[in-house]
């Protein structure tokens, strides 16, 4: 409230485009990373969704796929792990 009291209203902008990239990420790999700059060269915010675990593909715990991800994207802008 200080801040706009003595300066000016806070400008927050908007994404246009959302993208919502589903998977297990087990492991994460280079090919998950480039296919998000990709998505991110078209504009688009991504929103990556750690699934919480599939039977079939015997997957390592949730929250350290999670760990793991949020590490690998720590250098991409417009890029978050999409919350619970």
């Amino acid at each position: 409230s200080d801040f706009t009291f003595f300066y000016s209203e806070i400008d927050l902008t908007y994404p246009e485009r959302v993208a919502f990239f589903p998977g297990t990420f087990d492991p994460c790999s280079i090919s998950h990373k480039e296919i998000v700059k990709e998505i991110r060269k078209l504009g688009f915010e991504v929103y990556l969704a750690v699934d919480e675990f599939s039977w079939c593909k015997q997957t390592l715990p949730h929250i350290l796929r999670k760990n793991i991800i949020n590490m690998s994207i720590a250098d991409e802008l417009d890029t978050y792990i999409f919350p619970e």
